[in-house]
Parts: structure tokens; C-alpha cells; sequence
């Protein structure tokens, strides 16, 4: 996918839409938009493959809401990311989900106890980011804002007796984002002084 992509911004920058030093950043925006238009567009076909739409798509949105701001765990490269990302989501909705609907007390639970850690945490700082002291501290403060934000959304939707599936799914985004964080720390991806 690299290759096409830098082949389509040689093409850019041979038609004069964008200078040679731009090249490097307009293959790395071009990339990211690419591969993660092409993640969520397979997560929502799974989704409705599997008959769970709009709930992927809220799992979505949580997930991207605070993982914006948050970061989390990398994996090197594209595919191994995307491998990633489709089995832990399979398992989610083929194992995980209806155990966590049967048993929401555990849940509600599990997904506080993550909205804590995520809140603690804020954000890691991953080399790729490379936020100065200012911008790390900003985005851990954005990100403990959505982190609170989907939990008072969490909260009213659990108290008012919301579609369960929905619920479960918007949990399970904070609970998946808390773990990242969390493998992120302990692997040691995070620049170095922050």
C-alpha cells in the first residue's frame, strides 16, 4: 500500500499540485486515511455480516473518541494491526459481547475500572506522536474529558435501561482503550522523557 501511495504523491508532485518537500507528509496523511478508511469499512461490513451495525458503529466512535487524544499500543506495521484488530473484534462479538450483556453488574464494573485506569493513564506519548510537553499534556487532558463524557453516556444509558447490545459495545470500546494504554506503558512504547 507504501508504494501506491508514494507513487500517487510522485504523480502530485510531478503535476505541480504539491512541492517536493511536502511529499514526505502527504504520504504519511494519505497512508493513515487509506488504511483507516479501509479498517473501519471492513469492521462495518463485519458488522453487518454479524447484525450489529449501529453498535460497531458506536463501538467505533467510543473507541476512536478517546484513542484520538490517547493513543495507545502499536503494532509495527499495517497488517499486523489490521490482523489485530479483526480477531479481537471477531472474538468480541462471536465470544465476549453476550457474556458481558448476561452479566452487566460484572461490566459495569470491568468498564469503570478501565475508564479509571484510561483516566489515570491520559495518554501515551508513542515516538510516532513525538508530542512536545505542551501538546502531551493537552492531549491527556482532552482525553480524560471524552474518557469522563462516554462514562456519564455509559451511566445514563445503563440507569435508563438502554438497548443492552449498544451498551455492551461502547463498554467494551473503553475497556479495549484501557488495555492498549496499558500495554503501551508496559511495553514501553512512549518517547523517551515523557
Amino acid at each position: 500500500m507504501e508504494q501506491v501511495v508514494k507513487g500517487l504523491v510522485d504523480r502530485m508532485a510531478v503535476l505541480g499540485l504539491i512541492r517536493q518537500d511536502q511529499e514526505q507528509a502527504y504520504v504519511y496523511v494519505i497512508q493513515l486515511a487509506l488504511e483507516k478508511t479501509i479498517s473501519v469499512g471492513i469492521l462495518l461490513v463485519l458488522g453487518i455480516c454479524y447484525r450489529v451495525l449501529v453498535p460497531t458503529m458506536l463501538f467505533l466512535l467510543a473507541l476512536f473518541a478517546v484513542k484520538r487524544r490517547s493513543g495507545g499500543f502499536h503494532i509495527r506495521s499495517y497488517a499486523g494491526c489490521l490482523a489485530g484488530t479483526l480477531v479481537v473484534y471477531i472474538l468480541f462479538v462471536k465470544c465476549l459481547a453476550g457474556i458481558l450483556a448476561d452479566h452487566m453488574q460484572m461490566t459495569c464494573i470491568l468498564f469503570l475500572l478501565s475508564a479509571l485506569t484510561a483516566g489515570i493513564i491520559g495518554a501515551v506519548n508513542h515516538p510516532n506522536m513525538n508530542w512536545d510537553s505542551r501538546e502531551y499534556a493537552g492531549s491527556k487532558r482532552i482525553a480524560r474529558l471524552t474518557i469522563l463524557a462516554e462514562t456519564v453516556v455509559v451511566a445514563f444509558m445503563v440507569v435508563l435501561g438502554a438497548d443492552r447490545t449498544a451498551t455492551v459495545f461502547i463498554m467494551f470500546a473503553m475497556i479495549l482503550s484501557a488495555f492498549l494504554l496499558v500495554l503501551a506503558k508496559i511495553s514501553g512504547q512512549e518517547a523517551e522523557g515523557t
